[in-house]
């Protein structure tokens, strides 16, 4: 090791001096960074040395990199914890993820908790290779961490978020939305986002939804939809579902032939929960107004 500096011309102390005396004030036992680092502990051992000062244990934890095997950066997009945060991303999930990167207990287990990972940390399952961000894997680790939460904590921290979400229904109906909602989520960004149709019935649908969805055999499809569940003497998911499905039986329809243009009907979109126990929920009234405002959009665009 060459003869390193530890004070500039000016006096000012550099990185590796500050970092020793910092360490022993605080009385550090074990110091445990990334492999960046390696160059620098030699030099902070001699110090400690110099000083006569007690020599902590040392490790280094391989890299983060990102898709292009490249130590993670600004270039890749690397974002902040509040830039997650305020994703909709929760604390539990990230940290996860986090423990997970050139890091597993030794089992299938993956989702735990942050007294789970402290109990089940060994310093002897950390991987020499470097670990690759993966977003698609946070997700999947934030999805289940939503899976396995209290709806009631959900709505809690869906409203430091967004603090107006669902104030036009009662909390029984947020916590319905709720359940429904976080099996397709990957954050609480997404409830939000993804349920605005419990709240709003949709007024403007994509043109080329209406060009190829919205048509003339949807039209005659939804007016007897409508005939149909205004008769129908249950409102309950089972006898929705019963309904649509001898429907379609007896006219000889497809699946989606009925079910996307009621879905885009009720949701203003292709994608979302079960629509029957959607249906459940938002109750018959609402339903029909939906429907009935959707046939008249149709014989509009025709």
């Amino acid at each position: 090791i060459d003869d390193f500096i530890i004070i500039r011309s000016d006096g000012s102390p550099v990185y590796n001096f500050t970092n020793v005396v910092d360490d022993n004030s605080m009385r550090i036992t074990h110091v445990i960074r990334g492999e960046d680092h390696i160059p620098n502990t030699p030099k902070q051992i001699h110090i400690y040395s110099a000083l006569d000062w007690e020599i902590p244990e040392f490790a280094h934890l391989p890299m983060i990199l990102g898709q292009d095997k490249k130590r993670l950066s600004k270039r890749h997009g690397a974002k902040s914890v509040e830039f997650y945060r305020n994703k909709g991303f929760q604390p539990d999930a990230l940290i996860n993820y986090l423990a997970f990167l050139g890091w597993n207990p030794g089992t299938d287990e993956e989702v735990m908790n942050l007294s789970d990972l402290i109990l089940k940390f060994d310093f002897k399952r950390v991987q020499k290779k470097s670990a690759v961000f993966d977003q698609k894997k946070l997700n999947w680790f934030s999805s289940q961490h939503l899976k396995d939460q209290d709806s009631e904590k959900v709505l809690t921290a869906i409203r430091v978020i967004e603090p107006d979400w669902g104030k036009n229904r009662n909390k029984n109906f947020c916590l319905n939305v709720i359940k429904l909602m976080v099996v397709r989520s990957n954050s609480l960004l997404d409830i939000i986002t993804g349920s605005v149709y419990f709240f709003k019935s949709p007024k403007v649908f994509e043109a080329e939804n209406l060009k190829t969805i919205w048509n003339q055999s949807a039209l005659v499809i939804l007016k007897d939809i409508i005939n149909l569940y205004k008769t129908v003497n249950s409102w309950d998911r089972t006898s929705l579902e019963k309904t649509f499905k001898d429907y379609i039986d007896k006219n000889n329809y497809g699946f989606g032939q009925v079910m996307k243009p009621m879905r885009l009907s009720l949701c203003g979109s292709l994608t979302g929960p079960s629509l029957f126990e959607l249906m459940e929920l938002l109750g018959n009234q609402e339903i029909l107004n939906r429907l009935k405002y959707a046939i008249n959009q149709i014989e509009l665009n025709e």
